[in-house]
């Protein structure tokens, strides 16, 4: 059975249009159409790749095939949902090819005698898979593999997931980093001794160039059994080996970097008018500047005698003052992801700046970090951090980033028009149930983040944006992650010290910063309570004075807010959460969530001794965060979606009395992902957990679920003997958003 290729290649796109796609896909058709691969390779581009077409021509590729390989060059988007190679008559809502579809139609329509390979360029490509929904696949090394003659399954992805893919030039021709590797490997950079190049060296290879680029991380994945050969009869080019430590002379080492520095001059120098620089200089020369950069950091990680030579270090020296220069932004700078424009505001790590034109659709900013701090690699460490921490908490909560760059160094992020808190000033320009509100949204976006296992570290005013609707309705974003330490589990676990304000940062966070105790969920619970403090009084409390600050928010609460019932659970909470000692804090943002809840429920009953039963069902959807609309209403039943957006609720009354009611709660999870666990083994995990929870509530409330045993997840949960009052509405709420959690936090 033959060897069969199909090469797909976009680059013009009718929005961010790419530039390397074509030259690759040309590149790789030549080699693997050549005598030392052999395949029978069909070409698609631009206006052909479409979603119909592209799914057509993948079934001409399984079909009497002995091997399959689909080679793609393009945009990759991801989604809540899913991840997708974009096609070229992409829509909103119709993206393109969804990765689970490609991972499913390798096991649909192919034979376990066939081989089946997937080479992914495109942005978060990891997301992709070899088997279809349910079936178990782990990232391999090379060295892993078996030696024998080989068939099978594997993915070569260009990234991880959670990362995107890049382009760069190299000899005047725009490619991707991914491809130009894989072109390499196949042409006899990965070629062995006996002129043989294999999948794993080919992947070996590409993840050598790419870790030593510091850009991407390439994945692999499948079941493959022994060594898949892609080419023979090659000829040996370059001295690349997987355990060559490819280390340079000194002399050798200097003559390279004074041929790369003059070309960052000659990126860097121009002729033209400032002008000219703005529109196209500056984006020239970070495209080219860029593997000058990673090149002397790659040297000076891997070798110890050249940060001590005094001549070397005076190149890499003209090479940093060429990349500060480079990260200095200003209005009218044209940069890959829009046009800068005016200056929001500068904070300790950096400045963000409006961009205009961007090809998200949608207002955006960018973070650039201070050009004058790049040498402080702690600092630099720690903005990193901040990235990832805020691109890994999908919460419509946290303002969303989009884009690392690299050269300028910062990122791209939505842009929240409003003012942050201290400008907002709660405590003299909102009423009281607007205040809790405000801090519940707050309180909601931390325990997501915990849940997750990022601590933010730096719950502050100025940390947080508030956007006004159209309805006068107040909305909280959490944004700066720039000191977030991440749990275990992000695998991030150097311990960053530091803190943002004395006024909100934790005693454990000045006193003992490298601490394990600094690195808790309690520090945000400290925060979080003087920020309480500012939003109540109008001012920042006093630091590490509890006792000064208590009588200040209670004369503000006697002042301003006319439920005592409320003022003393707000007076509680504040006390509660700013205790010196961590360990008599309140330990979880669940039980913070919880307080506020019902000190906003308070807040809005007045003397109110229960509710009619539509008002009911609306006080559970409101306490819930359910402001934005799904389905319509009725008496009997509402519809929402949790705060982060990813289930959907629908709360019926089944029993109705006087004042005693029972619901029925049913929830339809977008996803439910259970690490290292099959899908039915994520179902059953999470229904043992809720069941576990029901338990606290059974004696009073008979709280039980019922869930379908086949087809979307879905199941009810049933809460009997609810008063129609705020108890009521708290024990539902509290029941509610306790299944949430452990749906989506699983």
């Amino acid at each position: 059975m033959n060897k069969k290729a199909l090469v797909v290649s976009i680059d013009n796109y009718r929005t961010s249009p790419l530039k390397g796609c074509e030259n690759d896909a040309n590149r790789l058709f030549d080699i693997l159409s050549g005598d030392h691969c052999k395949f029978e390779v069909k070409q698609l581009k631009n206006e052909e790749v479409t979603r119909h077409r592209l799914r057509e021509e993948i079934h001409w590729l399984f079909k009497e095939s002995g091997t399959a390989l689909l080679f793609f060059a393009g945009h990759g988007w991801k989604k809540p949902a899913a991840t997708y190679l974009v096609t070229h008559d992409y829509e909103e809502h119709d993206e393109g090819i969804d990765l689970n579809w490609l991972a499913n139609a390798a096991n649909r329509l192919t034979t376990p005698s066939q081989t089946v390979l997937y080479v992914l360029d495109c942005c978060h490509s990891g997301d992709g898979s070899i088997r279809g929904f349910g079936d178990e696949t782990e990232d391999f090394e090379p060295s892993e593999l078996n030696i024998i003659a080989g068939s099978g399954r594997a993915l070569i992805a260009a990234c991880k997931g959670s990362e995107v893919a890049y382009e760069y030039i190299h000899d005047g021709k725009v490619h991707g980093a991914f491809s130009h590797y894989l072109c390499e490997a196949l042409d006899g950079a990965a070629a062995n001794q006996s002129g043989e190049v294999t999948l794993n060296a080919v992947f070996d290879y590409i993840a050598y160039n790419l870790k030593n680029a510091g850009r991407q991380t390439p994945v692999m994945r499948g079941d493959q059994e022994g060594r898949i050969v892609l080419a023979s009869g090659v000829t040996k080019s370059g001295d690349w080996s997987p355990a060559k430590n490819n280390q340079l002379s000194i002399e050798d080492a200097i003559s390279k970097a004074d041929e790369l520095l003059s070309n960052a001059h000659s990126a860097l120098s121009t002729d033209h008018s400032f002008e000219h620089w703005q529109r196209i200089g500056f984006s020239s020369a970070c495209l080219i500047f860029e593997p000058i950069l990673n090149w002397f950091r790659r040297r000076v990680d891997s070798q110890s005698n050249l940060r001590i030579d005094q001549d070397f270090k005076k190149r890499y020296d003209s090479c940093l003052h060429f990349y500060s220069k480079l990260c200095s932004v200003s209005p009218g700078i044209v940069m890959t992801n829009g046009i800068v424009g005016d200056r929001i505001g500068t904070g300790s790590f950096g400045s963000v700046w409006k961009i205009e034109g961007s090809p998200w659709n949608k207002p955006i900013c960018f973070k650039a970090y201070h050009s004058h701090d790049l040498l402080d690699s702690e600092k630099v460490s720690r903005f990193r951090r901040g990235y990832e921490a805020m691109r890994q908490l999908d919460h419509p909560n946290i303002v969303k980033v989009l884009a690392l760059s690299e050269i300028p160094f910062g990122f791209f992020m939505e842009y929240i028009e409003g003012a942050n808190v201290r400008a907002l000033n709660p405590g003299s320009s909102l009423n009281p149930e607007d205040i809790v509100s405000l801090l519940l949204d707050v309180a909601e976006t931390l325990k997501h983040a915990h849940g997750r296992g990022v601590i933010h570290r730096d719950v502050k005013p100025e940390n947080i944006l508030i956007q006004i609707s159209d309805v006068n309705t107040y909305s909280a974003y959490l944004t700066d992650f720039d000191l977030a330490w991440f749990s275990a589990a992000t695998q991030v676990t150097r311990l960053a010290d530091g803190f943002g304000s004395h006024f909100y940062a934790a005693p454990e966070q000045i006193n003992s910063p490298r601490s394990a105790i600094a690195h808790q969920a309690t520090v945000d619970s400290y925060s979080f309570g003087q920020l309480c403090f500012f939003a109540v009084c109008g001012r920042d409390p006093q630091a590490f004075d509890q006792e000064s600050n208590i009588h200040a928010i209670s004369d503000a609460l006697g002042r301003n807010w006319n439920d005592a019932s409320a003022s003393k659970q707000m007076l509680d909470l504040f006390s509660n959460c700013t205790r010196r000692n961590p360990r008599d804090r309140i330990q979880d943002f669940r039980e913070v969530s919880e307080q506020l809840a019902k000190i906003r429920i308070t807040l809005e009953s007045g003397k109110s001794d229960g509710y009619e039963t539509p008002r009911f069902l609306e006080q559970i959807k409101f306490n819930l965060g359910g402001g934005v609309p799904t389905k319509s209403n009725t008496t009997n039943s509402v519809t929402l979606r949790s705060r982060s957006g990813r289930t959907e609720l629908q709360i019926m009354i089944s029993k109705d009395a006087d004042s005693l009611c029972a619901i029925g709660v049913t929830f339809r999870p977008n996803e439910v992902i259970v690490e290292g666990n099959s899908s039915s083994a994520a179902r059953a995990t999470v229904n043992q957990r809720i069941d576990m929870m029901l338990r606290e509530f059974s004696e009073n409330h008979d709280a039980t679920r019922k869930g379908a045993k086949g087809g979307a997840f879905e199941f009810t949960v049933r809460i009997d003997r609810l008063q129609k009052n705020i108890s009521g509405v708290l024990i539902a709420r509290e029941v509610i958003s306790r299944v949430i959690d452990l749906v989506e936090q699983a």
